[in-house]
């Protein structure tokens, strides 16, 4: 098995045929999904106390930064 290609490690992992044309475009988008939940941040904003971001780019503190309601 060291021979094995990726396509074919994922089509035996999860039975998808690798060599279908719509299993390509299933795979390229499970790995946008993947890279986009990797650079998802988990924890909570500082400034508005929402999860998914940091303060850094919180939108309502670059808004509020934008009418000078901000300390900095």
């Amino acid at each position: 098995m060291p021979n094995m290609t990726l396509a074919y490690a994922i089509q035996a992992l999860s039975g998808v045929d690798a060599s279908d044309e719509s299993s390509s475009a299933q795979q390229k988008a499970f790995v946008a999904k993947k890279s986009y939940d990797k650079r998802r941040f988990n924890g909570k904003c500082f400034y508005c106390k929402k999860t998914g971001h940091k303060e850094t780019e919180c939108r309502k503190k670059k808004a509020d930064e934008e009418r000078g309601q901000v300390a900095r």
